[in-house]
């Protein structure tokens, strides 16, 4: 059962550590983690399938992407279930724009996040194709 989450902005290195300060009560920590921060992520999404070989329309995105982050929305199409080399190699897309790859039959999504801040990330509340 999860008794505690610390969330803090610190402005330079940290260290982290436990104490037990109430002798009455044991401490008991099932594990800590301190490391780098991880200055890009990849987000990719199932393979949707629109049923028949098919013209999809454009793709949107509702971000934000604070200064010093980025944000890239990549498609790829094919017409087999599983992604394999008869698909279309990833391709950015432009929100409001057709999904680039012309007609198939199903489609997957790649967001890929960055940041040179470990204060701040892009946000992805949803992506939308039609």
């Amino acid at each position: 059962t999860l008794a505690t989450t610390i969330g803090l902005d610190t402005p330079g290195p940290m260290l982290i550590g436990a104490s037990d300060a109430n002798l009455e009560t044991p401490l008991l920590v099932d594990w800590m983690r301190l490391g780098p921060f991880a200055g890009s992520g990849t987000y990719r999404s199932g393979v949707f399938d629109a049923g028949t070989v098919s013209t999809w329309g454009g793709i949107t995105w509702d971000a934000e992407v604070p200064t010093g982050t980025t944000l890239e929305v990549r498609v790829r199409v094919g017409d087999s279930a599983v992604p394999d080399g008869t698909w279309t190699e990833w391709t950015t897309a432009t929100s409001g724009q057709p999904v680039p790859g012309g007609p198939a039959r199903y489609l997957q999504y790649e967001l890929v996040l960055a940041t040179t801040n470990p204060n701040v990330s892009p946000v992805v509340r949803s992506v939308a194709i039609q």
